[in-house]
């Protein structure tokens, strides 16, 4: 008995150290803030949210967060860079951003396009079509690696985020960390989203209706990319 309340005993303490270790490298308020920022943009309607309610609406619950995976992916590089300095080195090449920022409204108005003309398929037993992971996670990370206003969102509010007198590098990877999951957090309820209307829409008309619905988000989406400011 003496053993096991040592053990647990031993395991608080870890946790205690574990996270005086994390504010002594972050300060919480900050973190929170920042999660609060990343959680609004992340949920903002746009060309990564409807990707999400896209696929797992085709695919189901599982797909959308394989998905945001790959935002999470480009995300967690992109924080890489501005760590290391190389945002402001890439944020002084107009002509990269240009055409990361046309490449991606192509890729938007194309899958506007996939969706518009998709096969309505009838799913009256409620299930889903076969996905395949590895391509929804390249779609995914493509799509949020596409759009350059991603990269100067994080170089503008990363830094804003730290505090100058500790450690830089580890700040930047917490507060990469805590956009990543941020975003996962985001895209979990609109997969939960995308789910449900998939089940809820199984004749071929109700499916045409919905995949069009979406590509015209694509469409708007991909609108709204092409006439931003950077």
């Amino acid at each position: 008995m003496g053993n096991r309340q040592a053990a647990t005993a031993a395991a608080r303490d870890d946790r205690k150290g574990d996270a005086e270790v994390l504010f002594q490298v972050i300060d919480a308020a900050q973190l929170a803030t920042f999660a609060g920022i990343w959680v609004a943009a992340a949920a903002a309607p746009g060309g990564n949210t409807a990707f999400t309610v896209s696929v797992s609406s085709r695919y189901g619950f599982g797909a959308g967060l394989v998905g945001a995976l790959g935002f999470a992916t480009v995300l967690m590089a992109y924080t890489l860079f501005v760590a290391f300095g190389l945002g402001f080195a890439v944020s002084q090449y107009g002509l990269v951003l240009d055409v990361l920022r046309w490449l991606g409204v192509g890729y938007l108005l194309y899958l506007a396009y996939r969706m518009w003309t998709a096969r309505a398929v009838a799913r009256l037993d409620g299930g889903f079509e076969a996905a395949a992971y590895p391509k929804l996670y390249l779609q995914g990370a493509l799509i949020c690696f596409t759009n350059p206003k991603v990269m100067i969102f994080i170089a503008v509010v990363l830094p804003q985020a730290v505090d100058g007198d500790r450690p830089l590098v580890p700040q930047f990877l917490v507060l990469g960390l805590c956009g990543a999951l941020s975003s996962l957090f985001v895209h979990s309820v609109y997969s939960v989203l995308g789910h449900t209307l998939g089940r809820s829409v199984p004749t071929p008309r109700a499916r045409r209706i919905s995949n069009r619905i979406i590509a015209t988000v694509f469409v708007i989406a991909a609108v709204g990319l092409s006439l931003s400011s950077l």
